[in-house]
């Protein structure tokens, strides 16, 4: 996985990657799903350079902290919900780092969106694919939605209607990106 491909559920005035981003969440406080093996160090199996260290914090809720060599790491908050039977990886800017300077007031959160799968010491990310929920708006399929430009596909749409999307179409292989493959590296101490 890039950095840059994480950088779209950054905030949304600053967005800049080929992933789109929704304003609402895709679960609810009563759907959400722990999963304590994803805590832990991770390596981009990429050879890249790039960490993630996941630790669980308050509300089922866990902190995903992305590295790679001397670049400022990004932390994000990352909830995890089951539709049908698969786990989805909602994440968000970390509420705690989120600065309150000048330009706060036009800044939003928004969520990026991957299925999530565990296979042994193995993540794998997989994420919405641009192209594919583009093709999706023009044939009136994809949830209420907003694009700004080329790069930047904004879901408007409510929780409910976002989880009807993927009940329905989650399970197309060509909805999802190429996936980024993490390494169990160790636990977090």
């Amino acid at each position: 996985m890039k950095r840059a491909a994480w950088l779209g559920p950054a905030l949304l005035v600053v967005t800049g990657a080929c992933l789109p981003v929704s304003l609402s969440p895709l679960y609810t406080e009563e759907q959400l799903v722990t999963l304590p093996e994803i805590v832990g160090t991770w390596r981009s199996a990429d050879d890249d350079g790039e960490q993630m260290v996941v630790t669980p914090v308050p509300g089922r809720a866990y902190r995903a902290v992305f590295s790679e060599g001397e670049d400022q790491p990004m932390s994000f908050e990352v909830h995890l919900v089951r539709i049908d039977d698969t786990v989805y990886w909602d994440m968000a800017p970390d509420p705690d780092e989120i600065e309150d300077d000048d330009y706060g007031i036009y800044m939003l959160p928004a969520h990026g969106f991957a299925k999530l799968s565990l296979e042994g010491d193995t993540l794998r990310l997989d994420h919405l694919d641009l192209d594919w929920i583009r093709e999706q708006a023009d044939e009136g399929r994809a949830p209420a939605h907003v694009v700004l430009d080329h790069d930047r596909f904004v879901l408007t749409a409510p929780t409910a209607e976002l989880q009807e999307f993927f009940e329905r179409y989650g399970g197309d292989p060509e909805a999802w990106t190429s996936p980024d493959l993490f390494r169990r590296e160790g636990d977090v101490e």
